[in-house]
């Protein structure tokens, strides 16, 4: 069969899963298991265990598979089978279920499994790229061989059951239907049927099912489940109508809580134990109405009384919680998440009886909730030297890992792990290709600082270049990283507006792939949010409050603004240009390089870890690449022509000594020689001044008079500042200048002024 694998790719993308039909089939047919007609393999997986721990359970089996493919939560085993009846297909498969402790439903012809090389992509921002890790096609089995093999090995407490009789096959049993107003608490109560309506459209297969077999045993469950269903983009009614059959014929149960965290949702109420006296989601109705709520007192009348405070201790103590600059930020998986306030509703809502739902009832609770739970906002993600990942707390300086744990205020979790064995090849390819090999550490260095909550080196940083030059892959790899809830999109030009500041807070990142080129009024502002400088924001229809802004500037660009407010030193200084000079070819292009990238999230964390490590060791001075030094140098030039003109004409000197009028004259005449705007004196004297920071006043050894001169600062017509002058001043290097220069002339001119002396007391001696 001929495959249009461009196809494939294409819907792939488009987030489409693709799987394989393990056993044959005719083509066209539905994929029952009554259209199978062959079997060609048999094999299992085990997502309950570590992949690490599956693959020793495959290495310890008598028989070893023909192929194995590495899926996002587990690996598949494949083992070729020749010679096999399609009857005692599901007898060998509960063998090898009971052998491995691996999914024992994984028993019908019909199975299919992901095929390698293409993306599982349930989580849209997290897909993992399948792949095959062993290949033996040789290894091909009887029927007979594999079963002996397996009968060898299986424990003698565990005789498999003999063929495939209905007295081997799991008897039906009864569970007790739910009525309509049992379904409305659950669909109300639940927590995971709850995440089941909210993400519909991209609920994945495991919790699809679960969620069908919590809801189908109640009183229009079957419509319920429809109308959950049909968000997502390929549903269909007879589909969903025949999975539930199948769910009803097999004669299994509700899903526990869990068996539904092994495969996919995990209830935050596990953390705690789980809801009393509840095993699984279809139980909690019936125990809710048997269980009496503290916060409710009945009357004699047999009315009941809501207790406000009651409950805001309640939901204190049952969901771990801040309350920080008017959000509430609930904890879930090693993290407070920000929740709005229609969120905070809906989950006081849920605790209420229909008659004590009312608006002023609900805001009474969250606010005696919130004042319980207030931090102030510096102190959330106080350390720095503490990166939160998705498998632990990171210590930067120490370089080691410890568990979540609630105590540590963090809002702020990287979108990757720690994995000291993970590698980023993909990663430091694009970087090699994109700008050069000088570069790789220095991108390294530059993604650790943006996922840390430190602004010790002050900078921000440019993507320049053509497109198609990588700018935007390694922006949005970035964004990636850090995590959607943790960055924000705010055009440098922009940052002025009050209402658009607020979105800094609680942020690791801000960024734009497409920066603007129009003017940035603004610039002081812009040095206060590279350097985490205290400032004041405010949301909409809530008071201002201040914070420590810890987000890190990430912009691209074909081109910088050439038009700043501030052209001071203090400006250019916080800056580093990335100059993407390469563009790629079309045929070149990668379309699957981003998911590639992503793929490798654990790995590029971990090396950017690493070169965080050294910039820390290195009081957070970037070893900037001499590309990106003449690339600033450029810009600044560009920005002041004060500056352009010191880099051509001016050079240091010790001894030597010019006037500042005499400087500006020549200034000026270099300016009307280029078309450029002069600057007034003033501002050029202030230009100067930042750039070499000294001048002195003095009386001239020919005229008597007193005027102001540069010391140590010589023009030069044929020009030539050393490069190195324009570091000093960028921050670029550690070498003195003009200073070092100033002050190695007063020495000189203070030891001619001692030397008279000297000679006197030599005399008088």
């Amino acid at each position: 069969m001929q495959y249009d694998w461009p196809e494939i790719e294409r819907y792939n993308r488009a987030g489409y899963g693709v799987f394989v039909m393990v056993n044959q089939m005719p083509a066209g047919a539905k994929g029952n298991d009554k259209d199978i007609t062959g079997i060609r393999a048999v094999f299992w997986e085990h997502d309950a265990v570590s992949k690490e721990e599956q693959w020793e359970l495959a290495r310890k089996m008598p028989m070893q598979p023909s192929f194995c493919v590495v899926s996002k939560r587990s690996i598949h085993f494949w083992y070729l089978i020749k010679e096999a009846l399609i009857e005692h297909f599901r007898r060998i498969q509960r063998k090898l279920a009971r052998l491995n402790g691996s999914d024992s439903t994984l028993q019908n012809p019909s199975r299919i499994l992901r095929c390698a090389g293409t993306l599982h992509s349930k989580d849209p921002e997290r897909p993992f790229l399948c792949r095959l890790l062993e290949v033996h096609p040789e290894r091909v089995y009887t029927e007979t061989e594999f079963e002996a093999m397996l009968d060898e090995v299986l424990p003698p407490d565990s005789p498999p059951p003999a063929g495939d009789s209905p007295a081997a096959l799991p008897e039906k049993r009864e569970y007790r239907r739910g009525t309509a107003e049992e379904l409305d608490i659950l669909c109300k109560e639940c927590l995971f049927i709850r995440h089941c309506k909210e993400h519909a459209n991209i609920l994945g297969e495991p919790d699809w099912l679960a969620m069908t077999t919590e809801m189908a045993p109640y009183e229009g469950g079957v419509e319920r489940i429809h109308e959950y269903s049909r968000h997502y983009p390929r549903y269909t009614p007879e589909e969903t109508d025949a999975k539930i059959q199948h769910f009803r014929d097999s004669g299994t149960g509700p899903m526990l809580c869990t068996t539904i965290a092994e495969k996919g949702f995990v209830c935050p109420k596990l953390k705690d134990g789980g809801c009393p006296g509840v095993n699984a989601p279809a139980a909690l109705p019936f125990v809710l109405k048997k269980t009496a709520r503290p916060w409710y007192r009945e009357t004699k009348s047999g009315s009941m009384i809501l207790s406000r405070g009651v409950l805001a201790e309640h939901l204190k103590v049952r969901y771990p919680a801040l309350h920080s600059s008017g959000l509430f930020h609930l904890y879930q998986d090693g993290v407070y998440l920000p929740f709005s306030d229609m969120e905070i509703d809906r989950l006081i809502y849920s605790h209420l009886l229909p008659e004590h739902s009312r608006s002023h009832d609900i805001k009474d609770v969250a606010y005696q909730w919130s004042i319980q739970i207030v931090v102030p906002p510096e102190e959330l993600n106080p350390d720095s030297n503490i990166i939160n990942v998705r498998n632990g707390l990171f210590h930067v300086k120490e370089g080691e890992l410890t568990p979540h744990d609630p105590s540590y205020p963090s809002t702020i979790q990287i979108n990757a792990s720690y994995d000291p064995e993970a590698d980023c090849p993909c990663f430091k390819k694009l970087i090699t290709e994109s700008l050069g090999p000088e570069y790789v550490d220095f991108v390294g260095a530059m993604t650790g600082y943006i996922l840390s909550t430190s602004v010790k080196a002050e900078k921000a940083f440019f993507l320049v270049g053509s497109a198609a030059s990588g700018k935007s892959t390694l922006i949005h790899l970035i964004e990636y990283l850090v995590g959607e809830k943790n960055k924000t999109s705010i055009a440098w030009q922009d940052l002025g507006e009050n209402f658009q500041r607020v979105e800094l807070f609680g942020k690791l990142l801000n960024s734009n792939a497409d920066l603007p080129t129009k003017a940035l009024d603004d610039a002081g502002l812009f040095k206060q949010l590279v350097s985490g400088d205290r400032i004041s924001a405010a949301r909409k229809f809530k008071s201002s409050f201040e914070f420590y802004p810890k987000a890190k500037f990430l912009f691209a660009c074909n081109e910088m603004a050439v038009s700043v407010s501030d052209k001071s030193l203090g400006f250019f200084r916080r800056i580093i240009i990335l100059p993407f000079d390469h563009t790629v070819p079309e045929d070149k292009r990668d379309p699957f390089l981003l998911y590639k990238l992503r793929c490798e999230a654990d790995g590029i964390l971990t090396f950017a870890l690493s070169k965080l490590q050294e910039l820390a060791a290195n009081d957070y001075k970037f070893r900037i690449p001499e590309r990106s030094k003449q690339a600033l140098r450029k810009y600044m030039q560009s920005c002041n022509s004060a500056y352009l003109f010191c880099n051509e004409h001016c050079r240091i000197a010790p001894g030597a000594e010019i006037s500042r009028l005499d400087l500006y004259n020549h200034y000026k005449k270099f300016a009307e020689q280029y078309s450029l705007k002069p600057m007034s004196q003033e501002r050029f004297n202030a230009s100067v001044e930042r750039l070499y920071g000294q001048e002195e006043v003095f009386r001239s050894r020919t005229s008597g008079k007193r005027r102001k001169s540069w010391i140590g600062l010589e023009y030069d017509p044929k020009g030539g500042c050393e490069s190195g002058d324009f570091d000093y001043a960028l921050g670029l290097t550690e070498t003195p200048l003009l200073a070092d220069a100033l002050e190695a002339s007063q020495r000189e001119e203070e030891q001619m002024r001692q030397a008279p002396q000297q000679v006197d007391d030599l005399l008088d001696f």
